[in-house]
């Protein structure tokens, strides 16, 4: 894989990594899904910043609470 190459897919990989991060903050506002530990809210979105969308596989099977969840104080 030449230089070219491999700028186009970090540039897409970080593309893909803001878009999960982005929807992954909207999931937990605007989306009613709040965390049972508030500490979450901030942990899930920068986790999609380095794992990209394999971090949003991750957040959907393992992290996404129900709707209308409580958080702790």
């Amino acid at each position: 894989m030449g230089q070219h190459e491999m700028a186009v897919f970090a540039s897409l990989w970080l593309g893909a990594s803001v878009l999960a991060a982005a929807w992954v903050v909207w999931d937990l506002s605007g989306g009613g899904r709040h965390q049972k530990m508030a500490v979450m809210a901030f942990v899930w979105p920068l986790t999609m910043l380095y794992w990209g969308p394999v971090g949003l596989v991750f957040y959907l099977a393992f992290g996404r609470a129900e709707r209308g969840a409580t958080a702790m104080a």
